[in-house]
């Protein structure tokens, strides 16, 4: 299955700075992708899933963000 994915900040209300993410590693409590610049853990994202016609739109606080060759791989808690 191919799922789509992007993070944008919970103020950002048009979505102006929309960034598609990789990797996606979904479970019942966060989510893990890959990124290509550090996200300050400790801050506030929104991130939308999509598979298909199904969409999920969730806020999430940064728990982890570690560089790995030329990306970041991120991990998140469910707000």
């Amino acid at each position: 299955h191919v799922i789509e994915a992007w993070i944008y900040s919970p103020t950002d209300f048009n979505r102006s700075q929309q960034e598609e993410v990789m990797s996606i590693n979904l479970s019942k409590h966060g989510v893990g992708f890959d990124t290509q610049h550090v996200i300050p853990t400790g801050s506030f994202w929104m991130i939308e899933i999509g598979m298909g016609e199904q969409r999920m739109i969730a806020e999430m606080r940064i728990i982890s963000c570690r560089q790995v060759d030329d990306r970041f791989e991120v991990g998140a808690e469910f707000c």
